[in-house]
């Protein structure tokens, strides 16, 4: 087995084991969306991943993180059945924040997020030796961009190192303005225009007691990736059904 398979594996089953035992960080509302993958169309509301992640503390308190997340498994029927599988699809993700509770805590500041197809499935994926520096991808020359923002919105995340009975801790991220390709919109054919919104909730399924001291930590687990409405969206979307309720009740 060649080292891209090795790589797949290992994340598909930290994908399946994390994803087992530990709920999302947040409620989530399962928006349904398209995928068109090797020309086979099916629809999901959400994608469960694999990542790996290196994590650095420096001094002051603030931290800066790279990962990268591959084998993507989609769910739908409100993200309680699998519905397809593809190796194509990886994400690359960086960002900076604020440490606090001694290590405990992390808060995010800015961040950055890219979403691609390996049309060759043959790139390898590394992490660099610093948090916050770039992926290492090899033989990526053909890889396309699907999508990717670097508004970010909202990141927090607690560390449970060592824990048995629970995961070792877990993160929620948001992102807005997200941009689709040209590529990502073949790849992601509905909604037309696509969300603009995704989040990220997710587990740590092994890790460490953090150093406070610029060491660098490995971190592995599972992300649920979803694509919402921009908040604004939504807003006016119920302002849309409250006229339109208003509407019916003076017909009546």
């Amino acid at each position: 087995m060649n080292i891209v398979a090795n790589i797949k594996r290992s994340l598909s089953i930290i994908a399946f084991a994390a994803a087992s035992f530990a709920a999302p960080a947040h409620a989530e509302l399962f928006q349904d969306f398209t995928v068109n993958q090797n020309g086979t169309s099916f629809t999901a509301d959400k994608m469960v991943l694999g990542y790996q992640e290196i994590l650095t503390v420096d001094s002051a308190s603030t931290f800066k993180t790279s990962a990268f997340a591959a084998v993507p498994v989609f769910w739908g029927n409100e993200a309680s059945l699998p519905v397809g599988t593809d190796f194509n699809v990886y994400a690359i993700f960086t960002a900076n924040g604020q440490v606090i509770d001694n290590g405990g805590t992390f808060v995010g500041t800015s961040g950055s997020i890219q979403l691609y197809l390996d049309r060759g499935i043959r790139s390898t994926l590394t992490l660099p030796a610093v948090g916050g520096a770039a992926i290492n991808v090899t033989n990526g020359e053909t890889d396309l961009l699907l999508a990717s923002t670097e508004n970010f919105s909202f990141g927090s995340g607690s560390l449970r190192p060592g824990s048995i009975t629970q995961a070792n801790g877990d993160f929620s991220l948001t992102f807005n303005d997200l941009l689709l390709t040209t590529a990502g919109a073949a790849y992601f054919t509905s909604p037309a225009p696509f969300y603009q919104q995704l989040t990220i909730d997710g587990n740590f399924s092994s890790t460490q007691p953090i150093n406070l001291n610029g060491t660098s930590s490995v971190i592995s687990g599972a992300a649920n990736v979803f694509f919402v409405p921009e908040p604004t969206a939504v807003a006016l979307f119920g302002i849309a059904l409250l006229g339109l309720g208003l509407s019916r009740r003076r017909r009546a």
